[in-house]
């Protein structure tokens, strides 16, 4: 019961803040692409005192890059994309479609180790909701009054908690993969993923699903580009692609501070290799590890 509650408060305490607390653009100029992300993570929402600290949300992983938004990081509940996505990085071979096969796959069974876990406890303790409510009829009929108010507390928070974890299903948003590179032509690739947090039930099946990519996106929270007149896009679209990139994070920093915040990690992928325009220090203490 204390596993499920923890996990449970873990996972609800970031449902918020996985689905808002990113921003993600991604835009093709030329035969570059230019990806950037904020920096801002809320944790510490478990314990009652949530705070904002700083993260490298652009990873780089061999030759790839990946920028993810959702639950990627939550060692709590045992989901750790980073360390995932490093072992599999050190032996792989192959060509950029293969190596978007594989992060997809590492990414899907992470977070369906995840969803597993909640499904799991809460089957568990739906069992002793069960149990509890047999013991208190069999002390009914005995006429132990005080062994049924105890079997009926039990029952009952067992019950409150299942329907948590059922709410946090419901809840849970869907994991965003934006993973670049070059191909072996030596031509900048992006591939845009979304991983569904499908289940049954009983069982979860997470469902890989392409996002469609034209040239431009704005991943995660993007309410301030949503909320955005033609005429304030296009004034953005009009700068060089490294500005227009910051410009569009810049406008949901000041759309949502508390949960979107600098710095601006910005990275350029063309035929020359990789060029980090905008580069923080955490950043930057992780690609030396």
């Amino acid at each position: 019961m204390i596993a499920l509650r923890t996990l449970i408060a873990c996972a609800l305490c970031l449902t918020i803040s996985a689905a808002e607390a990113t921003t993600i653009v991604v835009l093709a100029r030329g035969e570059s692409i230019y990806l950037g992300a904020d920096s801002r993570r809320v944790v510490g929402a478990l314990g009652g005192n949530p705070k904002p600290i700083e993260a490298c949300k652009i990873r780089q992983y061999g030759d790839m890059l990946v920028a993810t938004a959702g639950y990627g990081d939550l060692p709590e509940a045992g989901l750790d994309l980073d360390t995932q996505f490093t072992e599999v990085s050190r032996t792989w071979k192959g060509a950029f479609e293969e190596k978007v096969g594989i992060l997809e796959r590492v990414g899907s069974q992470g977070f369906q180790q995840l969803l597993q876990k909640i499904l799991d406890l809460r089957a568990q303790v739906l069992d002793q909701a069960r149990i509890a409510e047999q013991i208190g009829r069999k002390a009914e009929q005995a006429g132990r009054e005080d062994d049924q108010a105890e079997a009926r507390t039990v029952q009952l928070k067992a019950q409150a908690t299942a329907d948590r974890a059922t709410v946090l299903l419901k809840k849970i948003t869907p994991q965003i993969l934006v993973i670049a590179g070059l191909d072996e032509s030596g031509t900048a690739r992006v591939a845009l993923r979304t991983i569904q947090p499908t289940n049954d039930g009983r069982t979860a099946a997470p469902t890989v699903r392409p996002i469609e990519f034209a040239g431009f996106a704005m991943l995660a929270n993007s309410r301030a580009y949503r909320n955005m007149t033609q005429e304030q896009r296009e004034r953005i679209f009009s700068l060089a692609p490294e500005l227009a990139v910051i410009g569009f994070i810049e406008a949901q920093i000041q759309d949502t501070p508390r949960v979107v915040g600098p710095p601006i990690n910005l990275v350029k992928i063309g035929p020359t290799g990789y060029e980090w325009i905008r580069s923080s220090e955490v950043c930057d203490r992780q690609r030396m590890q």
